[in-house]
């Protein structure tokens, strides 16, 4: 199952017995966590339109691990020098490396902002009115955003408050934001068939950057199309578990 897996696209059932695997072998869910927030800062870094230093960053974290892959490259851009901005899209963080890093975030100065716990109203009929007024104005004077919302675990549908700030994201990107998708757009299921075409809303992304193998949306014809550029980066399971 392991061998030239870097050349595999795996479900996301097999991407957990990979990192499972990965963290028995010493390579901890922490460090995967550091080793995939710190190949997608390098890999926006070699596409940020301009010297980092000048850049406005909006940073969409979810309460799970891919949020926490957001918050890695937050601290990250900031230590660079971007001028960053995180957004909790859900509230705080549940899982326990997702919190670790949100509580190594909280200790820099840089702007954090709890959405939907800042006046946004997820029963009014157009997202300008569901996102608070300082959210869309961040958003639509960024630069970049980085979107780490939902990774592998997303099944279903969004809930209203999502599809708003969804919406939200996709009117920057139309108004010239560079949009970075961390492993998988939020909004598309990391499982789906290869001919399913019925997807609602998600992340129309600039660039997509992959952890370790692409998953089978990454082969879906419909779903690439919202993807942009794919990057798959290595987050160091290969070396941890594999053997050529």
């Amino acid at each position: 199952m392991f061998k030239n897996i870097k050349n595999k696209t795996v479900t996301c059932a097999e991407m957990k017995v990979l990192e499972k695997t990965a963290d028995a072998a010493g390579l901890s869910y922490y460090q995967m966590m550091e080793n995939a927030g710190t190949a997608a800062f390098n890999e926006i870094l070699k596409n940020i339109p301009g010297p980092i230093r000048e850049i406005r960053a909006s940073v969409l974290c979810g309460k799970g691990n891919n949020g926490g892959d957001g918050f890695v490259v937050a601290r990250l851009l900031n230590e660079s020098g971007a001028r960053v901005t995180v957004f909790l899209a859900e509230g705080s963080p549940v899982t326990e490396d997702a919190i670790t890093n949100f509580d190594l975030l909280k200790k820099q100065n840089i702007n954090i902002i709890d959405i939907f716990s800042s006046g946004g109203n997820c029963n009014d009929s157009s997202p300008e009115e569901k996102i608070p007024q300082e959210v869309l104005s961040c958003l639509k004077n960024s630069h970049i955003i980085i979107d780490s919302i939902y990774g592998t675990g997303f099944r279903g549908r969004l809930r209203p408050s999502s599809e708003a700030l969804i919406n939200a994201v996709n009117n920057a990107s139309a108004e010239g934001a560079l949009i970075f998708s961390l492993d998988i757009p939020s909004g598309l299921p990391g499982d789906s068939d290869k001919n399913q075409t019925d997807f609602g809303t998600c992340i129309n992304a600039s660039f997509t950057i992959v952890f370790h193998a692409k998953k089978t949306v990454h082969n879906n014809k419909t779903a690439l199309l919202t993807m942009g550029s794919l990057i798959v980066a290595d987050i160091g399971i290969y070396d941890a578990i594999g053997k050529g």
